[in-house]
């Protein structure tokens, strides 16, 4: 009785899994983004390694509903961060996911320090990554979707998110 009470939490643990997590949908990631860039063909995600499966199945779906591509980087150990960067190109938007490597102080400001250099977007379910530069927060507060735009580095975005823009997207600026 206790293995079959065991199972029945794991598998709905499994399957609400991503209503209960703080992060954004891949779907969410891409609608926002080609909202916000509408000529946009190709979105880079980092990935952790131990949910890539998972989640490159879900980029596919949101791929294909918002005609984009997926350009995936498998981030398992920080000097993948750097490698991934340097293939880059300006004006890239850029997601990542949530993973223990990708959420390190000094990853992160790597990260930060390189986009904002080489003028790439960073779109991310880390208010951290929000408070210290990003271009965009995209995740659950208090059990509701939030999407918050941060122009300190970006303050070209200033003619895209008029206040009719993030009215539609129920989106706001950073202060």
């Amino acid at each position: 009785m206790k293995k079959l009470a065991g199972l029945f939490i794991l598998l709905f643990f499994c399957l609400f899994q991503e209503v209960l997590s703080q992060e954004a949908s891949p779907m969410q990631f891409a609608f926002i983004i080609k909202q916000v860039f509408p000529d946009v063909t190709n979105i880079v995600y980092f990935l952790p390694k131990e949910r890539a499966d998972v989640l490159k199945k879900k980029l596919g779906r949101a791929g294909a509903i918002t005609k984009t591509k997926a350009e995936v980087y498998i981030i398992d150990l920080a000097r993948d961060i750097g490698s991934s960067l340097k293939k880059l190109k300006p004006k890239t938007k850029l997601v990542i996911f949530d993973s223990p490597v990708l959420m390190n102080n000094k990853s992160k400001l790597y990260i930060l320090k390189n986009c904002t250099q080489n003028n790439i977007y960073i779109f991310s379910s880390s208010m951290d990554y929000l408070q210290s530069g990003a271009t965009a927060f995209i995740g659950k507060v208090d059990g509701k979707t939030k999407v918050i735009f941060n122009l300190k580095n970006y303050p070209e975005l200033k003619s895209v998110l008029t206040p009719e823009k993030l009215t539609a997207l129920k989106a706001e600026l950073y202060q």
